[in-house]
């Protein structure tokens, strides 16, 4: 943590953010358009997470080669999970309950994307600049997490989603069941 690679993507993150923000501040566009694009670069998340981690490992008898993934990579962690909200947020026709996520997404996308960018699981302590620079995964990492809140400021900027004191109850009872479900 906060070595010269993290540093690097610090700045790349706060950059990106930065001219994200400008333009949505400048055009305004609507939420749906934001989250159109947010479901196109997750999309492009997860393609590029998933082939940069897939393994090939023999089969018992070793006869072949099979694809292989490792559980943790797998999209169940919470800035994962977020890629099926954002689905969820774009395409419903339940108002409600599209409230409901958003509002959800609003504070877990800005709060726990930052955390995962300034305490990023991705790098061992044998990490140099060119690994964090020149494999697909740190970014893959780093400008989704970007993504993540980017989106979740303009939620709450965007104002097409009143939230109210009652969604903190509804986001701590969804998180407490996904915490439970992982258990």
């Amino acid at each position: 943590m906060f070595t010269l690679a993290h540093i690097l993507w610090l700045v790349v993150c706060f950059a990106g953010a930065f001219a994200a923000f400008w333009y949505l501040l400048k055009y305004k566009p609507s939420l749906q358009k934001v989250l159109s694009v947010a479901c196109v670069g997750c999309v492009i998340s997860e393609l590029v997470k998933t082939f940069s981690v897939l393994q090939m490992v023999p089969s018992a008898d070793g006869s072949t080669m099979h694809l292989y993934l490792e559980m943790h990579h797998l999209p169940f962690h919470l800035c994962s999970i977020q890629i099926a909200m954002i689905f969820f947020a774009r395409f419903s026709k339940n108002e409600k309950l599209r409230e409901t996520v958003l509002a959800f997404m609003y504070p877990t996308c800005t709060i726990g994307a930052f955390l995962a960018i300034m305490m990023p699981s991705i790098f061992g302590a044998d990490t140099t600049v060119a690994d964090a620079f020149l494999r697909s995964h740190p970014y893959q990492y780093f400008l989704y997490h970007a993504m993540l809140v980017v989106l979740g400021m303009y939620i709450a900027l965007s104002k097409e989603v009143n939230i109210q004191p009652k969604h903190y109850l509804s986001t701590m009872g969804i998180l407490g069941t996904m915490a439970f479900i992982s258990i």
